[in-house]
């Protein structure tokens, strides 16, 4: 992928934007499981479809691991291929999440228009992975 300087600087915002969506995300759902969490992190939990199953608790773990390695892929230390693998990996984690929370799990609930509106705010996130990923190949 050829990119200018711009287009770079672009793509580590995103990288590190995402990185710190997954790890943040996966740090509540976390928060939420072990400890009931507090009423603030209970409904951010609720806005984002997450329960007190042990389910949630290892999609937590897996974002918080994933938004990990997508952030340290920004670092030189890591080869390429170490890279793409990690935003490759955790793109097509992420849609595997979406794909069971929102058909099998959540099909068209609690609307359909908040439902889609949860369905584009995860392909956004799938997509910046792809995108990010795909610098790395």
């Amino acid at each position: 992928m050829t990119t200018n300087n711009s287009g770079s600087a672009t793509l580590t915002t995103l990288q590190i934007t995402v990185a710190v969506y997954l790890a943040t995300l996966g740090i509540t759902g976390i928060s939420v499981y072990s400890s009931g969490g507090s009423e603030f992190l209970r409904s951010f939990a609720r806005i984002f479809g997450g329960g007190t199953g042990s389910l949630d608790l290892v999609v937590a773990i897996v974002e918080l691991v994933a938004g990990v390695l997508v952030f340290f892929a920004l670092f030189p230390f890591t080869g390429s291929r170490w890279r793409f693998a990690a935003c490759f990996i955790s793109a097509v984690l992420w849609l595997v999440w979406v794909f069971y929370s929102l058909v099998f799990h959540n099909a068209l609930q609690p609307t359909l228009i908040s439902w889609l509106n949860r369905l584009a705010l995860d392909l956004v996130v799938a997509v910046s992975l792809w995108l990010v990923s795909s610098q790395y190949r």
